[in-house]
């Protein structure tokens, strides 16, 4: 198992799982830098291969239109094979939503 710690999220990686799961720390308020750096370590944690990952967002309580940008980016997109997103808020299920809409094929 594969576990980082960052200032917004806890990142495992259990290779018998088969994903990569991204859970935000309580009362997370995540800028793009902070997106970046989870990407990046995410993408560590995979060796870069198109995974399929869990995003637990439920604890975020904010971030920016440049941080919605970037998750709903086709950069990001092509590095995951499959998406499930945790949410309890109307803010977190429009981001999931956005997400969505922008990655779905055309």
């Amino acid at each position: 198992m594969l576990k980082e710690e960052t200032k917004n999220s806890i990142i495992i990686f259990k290779p018998e799982e088969g994903f990569l799961r991204v859970t935000a720390k309580p009362d997370s308020c995540i800028e793009l830098a902070d997106a970046m750096y989870d990407f990046e370590i995410g993408m560590k944690m995979v060796n870069g291969k198109p995974t399929p990952v869990l995003a637990d967002t439920r604890n975020f309580s904010e971030h920016g239109d440049d941080v919605k940008s970037f998750y709903a980016s086709k950069e990001l997109a092509k590095h995951i094979s499959a998406m499930a997103i945790l949410i309890d808020s109307l803010p977190t299920r429009l981001v999931g939503n956005f997400f969505i809409k922008i990655n779905e094929p055309h």
